[in-house]
């Protein structure tokens, strides 16, 4: 099919040259070269493969919210619930009643709670972050915010954060004066 051909074509069916400008031109020239599978040649869908490759590996395929959970459940499983029982051990081998919720579909979340204390872990609205929120459950005082992207949620780093956040709300709150 000509040029001019083509242009009529597009013009009939109502594309116009906006339309195809916002294609890259190397998407052009492949969809003027390729036939239609009369003759049974095979199309290659080069620049779409392509695309959907880039997006993939983007995470920009999957809504942000089903692909939070997904990795959620899979950091929470692996990362996770390891470092909240050894949490747990640690704090039972000192007295006190800990219990760690199951990964939750309804609440998309995890938890850990030890006296008056909860520890929440919830899947991020952008699909690369994990949202820890930690509060006294028996008052209304602030708590403690937390977000971490998923590839920071391994370890260490995991261990360091949830004993600081443990630290800050089991240990003695510090009486302030009013007028200071």
């Amino acid at each position: 099919m000509k040029t001019s051909q083509l242009f009529r074509l597009e013009e009939a069916v109502g594309l116009n040259n906006h339309w195809l400008r916002a294609f890259p031109t190397h998407a052009r020239q492949h969809s003027r070269q390729t036939r239609f599978p009369m003759d049974n040649t095979h199309i290659h869908f080069h620049y779409l493969q392509q695309k959907l490759q880039e997006w993939k590996a983007n995470d920009l395929l999957f809504p942000p919210l089903q692909l939070s959970w997904m990795r959620f459940q899979e950091v929470a499983t692996r990362d996770i619930l390891p470092v909240l029982h050894e949490a747990r051990a640690i704090l039972e081998a000192e007295g006190l009643d800990v219990s760690i919720t199951d990964l939750d579909e309804e609440t998309r979340s995890l938890g850990l709670y030890v006296k008056d204390v909860g520890l929440f872990f919830t899947a991020g609205d952008d699909a690369r972050t994990i949202h820890l929120t930690a509060r006294h459950l028996s008052s209304e005082e602030g708590g403690y915010e937390s977000r971490l992207r998923y590839e920071g949620a391994k370890g260490d780093a995991l261990r360091r954060l949830v004993e600081e956040t443990l630290l800050r709300l089991l240990g003695p709150r510090r009486a302030t004066p009013l007028n200071q």
